[in-house]
């Protein structure tokens, strides 16, 4: 009849209102919302309801870690492999991160990429970190360096590097020291060293002082000793020695009996005693009268 929308009005035929809604599942009730199956929707159209679309309801169950057949179980009674990327860490895989990219941690045949740490189930993977420690050896004093930044040992001798990370340290003696070398991290010789981050690591950069040669004469018609402080010289017999960078070396002179100290030339001046900073080589005159 004309203006029919439902069965209310008299004399209209029909179930349904037309235009609304309502959940339909032929399925069995206690699957529905289980697994892969859900319910659909029909509409009602001319008093009757429509098709039921959407709904999804038990199928047999197969290899794709899902539930077909709606009975709260995965693949249950089939012998399924592995199915890389579907965020189920299963025999044969080391992590499974749900995807199918390089270069995430996880590869794309579900093997943890090196330099990465995977755990879960979908897999979460992190960057392994290494520390880098630089030691200083040796009588002498410098500083080493990192590139990338990070070390400068002086005051920072360590630092945290992501895995597969190349570090270049690069070594610079003090003024009256020298670089004697590397030792460590694979480290060798005098030049930039290298270091390839792949696990906990420690180098040891060595700067050894330089020496100077103290060399001391006597000049005159007189004779005597001179002797230091520390220890080289007793000249007399020794009248050379080496000492270390900034060494203050104290000299004494001592005439014997029938001669007279008349003074130092060279580095020193005066008749008391002489006190020689060991920057570089250096020559003192004793003259005996």
């Amino acid at each position: 009849a004309s203006g029919c929308t439902y069965t209310a009005i008299p004399g209209c035929g029909g179930s349904c209102i037309n235009g609304s809604t309502q959940a339909c599942y032929s399925g069995p009730a206690a699957t529905s919302g289980v697994g892969a199956c859900q319910a659909g929707i029909q509409t009602c159209s001319g008093g009757a309801w429509g098709a039921c679309v959407g709904s999804v309801t038990p199928t047999t169950e197969i290899c794709d870690s899902t539930d077909n057949d709606c009975d709260g179980m995965v693949d249950e009674g089939l012998s399924c492999g592995a199915v890389c990327g579907d965020g189920i860490v299963q025999v044969g895989e080391s992590c499974d991160d749900a995807n199918l990219t390089n270069g995430d941690g996880c590869t794309a045949t579900c093997s943890v990429q090196s330099g990465f740490s995977c755990i879960g189930s979908p897999s979460v993977c992190t960057v392994i970190n290494y520390s880098l420690t630089t030691i200083r050896t040796g009588s002498g004093s410098g500083t080493v360096t990192s590139s990338p930044s990070g070390i400068f040992c002086g005051a920072d001798c360590a630092e945290t590097y992501s895995s597969g990370s190349v570090v270049t340290l690069s070594a610079l003696a003090q003024s009256g020291s020298f670089f004697a070398g590397w030792s460590g991290g694979g480290c060798s010789g005098t030049g930039s060293c290298a270091v390839t981050m792949s696990s906990a690591t420690t180098v040891s950069a060595t700067f050894t002082s330089n020496t100077y040669l103290l060399s001391v004469s006597k000049a005159g018609l007189g004779n005597g000793t001179v002797t230091s402080s520390p220890a080289g010289i007793n000249c007399g017999a020794t009248c050379t020695n080496s000492y270390t960078h900034g060494t203050n070396v104290t000299l004494t002179a001592a005439s014997i009996a029938g001669s007279t100290f008349s003074g130092w030339s060279g580095a020193c001046s005066g008749t008391g005693t002489c006190v020689v900073p060991m920057t570089s080589a250096q020559s003192v005159t004793a003259t005996f009268n």
